[in-house]
């Protein structure tokens, strides 16, 4: 598949497992230099590695996307790095309090607030 992203630069929250690293592989995959981040520093790592064995540009870079100062950092050290950004998947997410529901002193927003608030810190 060509996507028409050879070339362009992007960065993937979330990325060092799950859908957000697969999304990290197939952007590298399609000739797209990719940074990510996530919390998982060794996680991290690995997935960057995979990402340079494809043969385009990689960055990895530690931080938790509901913190405005990481965010800040993290877009920071990409257009440090490398001066632009294209593309911006925003994947980090949280499912909240894993206790079952009946058991739970009060309801619960499920994960909700996580994701919206991390959409507006990028």
């Amino acid at each position: 598949m060509n996507l028409g992203l050879s070339g362009k630069f992007a960065l993937v929250t979330g990325a060092s497992q799950g859908i957000g690293r697969q999304i990290a592989l197939t952007l590298a995959a399609e000739g797209c230099n990719v940074a990510i981040c996530a919390r998982n520093l060794l996680r991290l790592e690995s997935t960057v590695a995979e990402i340079e064995k494809i043969g385009v540009l990689a960055l990895g870079v530690a931080g938790d996307v509901t913190k405005k100062t990481d965010v800040q950092r993290i877009v920071g050290t990409v257009l440090e790095e490398w001066g632009t950004l294209h593309i911006l998947i925003n994947n980090a997410g949280g499912g909240g309090d894993r206790t079952p529901f009946h058991s739970r002193p009060r309801p619960m927003n499920c994960g909700k607030s996580y994701t919206i608030s991390t959409r507006w810190l990028l």
